[in-house]
């Protein structure tokens, strides 16, 4: 009866576990540029391969990926740029 009563003991202390270590996660970081940056590629790669599939619906919502995907990557660039301080206008700043 008690090894009938074990598996579901241990799956119910690994599932607390993992609820528990959630909220120990990284900040957003480089990692979040980098992710956005290979879906721009993964994206970009769709609408090509819609594209030369003919099928215009892969190659549209590709299009679509493409876009937001490039938008958010460039906002995390410009993200991290504002977090160090180190923009184009203080740059030209400071060579003056």
């Amino acid at each position: 009866m008690a090894r009938k009563r074990f598996a579901p003991a241990a799956m119910a202390v690994v599932m607390a576990l993992g609820l528990l270590l959630v909220g120990t996660a990284r900040p957003a970081s480089a990692d979040s540029e980098n992710t956005w940056r290979w879906l721009t590629y993964g994206a970009a790669a769709a609408t090509v391969y819609g594209a030369v599939k003919k099928k215009p619906l892969i190659a549209g919502v590709g299009a679509v990926g493409t876009y937001l995907a490039y938008r958010k990557w460039k906002g995390a660039v410009k993200d991290r740029h504002n977090r160090t301080g180190r923009t184009r206008v203080s740059y030209r700043r400071s060579r003056r």
